[in-house]
């Protein structure tokens, strides 16, 4: 997979099948959308183009609302990656582009750079000044310059439409088994395993603890968890709070692997979130804390089948 922006080169493609959103997620939601576009660009023998906008336009039109963001720019591309799409096109969302119309839009994008054949978005999609132009805009521009629109229905899990904002509450509540149904895989964070302050060593846990670029950090608290290193997915505890018991001001996210000795500093491992355990509470003593560990551990150890 190609990344290219937008007029920052002279890309152009004679004709291609596109896809067009945020993608933040890329929820089971998202994949259908792009599974659908994938099919349709195989049949027509031509690339399959993702058109998505960074920054998110959240965070140039309302930026004290904007929401944070379940994937980073790196997780997005791999997972679109791995879906087999041949470019990722990105708009760079500014003030100005956001004053384009719709047509402006269709015109520079579908049409100057990516010779537009078909295209694959969701029943609500909207863009443009104000959000001005909807589907049925999309397609008698469609009608007028040449290509198909196909607005694709939404996912429904549980009654609950998915979408990224749900997602969102999901993880933010701590509800991690239903947010990873929406996304269709284990939400994870990614970071690179740093030095701590060696308290989980000392009382017989020792700890991955990571830096991470995600936006968006699930609750507060205690989880079952998959820590994936070397392509391994290795069983495990994480906590994700400011270690209150030990007076931390800082959010950390710390994992104990289960039955794992190794030293791993300075190695990127994800972390995939499995199910909650409890929310972040202090504690007397060391003593309580450790005897509090042990039993989520046991918890943790029947969830993950260990």
């Amino acid at each position: 997979m190609k990344t290219v922006f937008h007029r920052e080169s002279d890309f152009c493609l004679n004709a291609s099948v596109v896809t067009i959103g945020n993608f933040d997620g890329v929820h089971v939601g998202h994949q259908k959308i792009i599974n659908r576009a994938k099919f349709a660009a195989d049949r027509l023998q031509l690339p399959l183009v993702v058109v998505s906008f960074d920054p998110h336009p959240g965070k140039v039109l309302y930026p004290e609302k904007a929401p944070k963001l379940i994937k980073t720019r790196k997780q997005k591309r791999d997972l679109l990656r791995k879906m087999g799409v041949d470019y990722f096109y990105v708009v760079n969302f500014t003030p100005s582009f956001a004053r384009k119309s719709p047509e402006e839009f269709v015109d520079e994008v579908l049409i100057d750079s990516l010779g537009t054949k078909e295209v694959y978005v969701g029943f609500n999609f909207a863009f443009g000044s104000n959000r001005s132009g909807d589907v049925e805009f999309l397609k008698h521009q469609g009608k007028i310059k040449g290509f198909n629109v196909f607005p694709i229905e939404p996912v429904t899990i549980e009654g609950e439409i998915v979408s990224s904002s749900a997602i969102r509450l999901l993880l933010e509540e701590g509800q991690v088994r239903k947010a990873n149904r929406f996304l269709g895989r284990y939400y994870y964070l990614e970071g690179i395993v740093i030095h701590g302050r060696q308290i989980g060593r000392k009382i017989g846990f020792p700890t991955a603890n990571i830096i991470t670029e995600n936006e968006l950090v699930p609750r507060l608290g205690v989880y079952a968890t998959y820590t994936r290193l070397n392509g391994d997915d290795l069983p495990g505890i994480t906590n994700i709070g400011y270690k209150p018991t030990f007076g931390s001001e800082k959010i950390i996210v710390e994992t104990h692997i289960f039955n794992f000795e190794r030293e791993i500093y300075g190695e990127l491992i994800e972390v995939k979130f499995v199910d909650f355990i409890r929310p972040e509470r202090k504690f007397g003593n060391v003593d309580e804390l450790v005897k509090e560990i042990k039993a989520n551990c046991e918890q943790c150890k029947k969830i993950l089948g260990v």
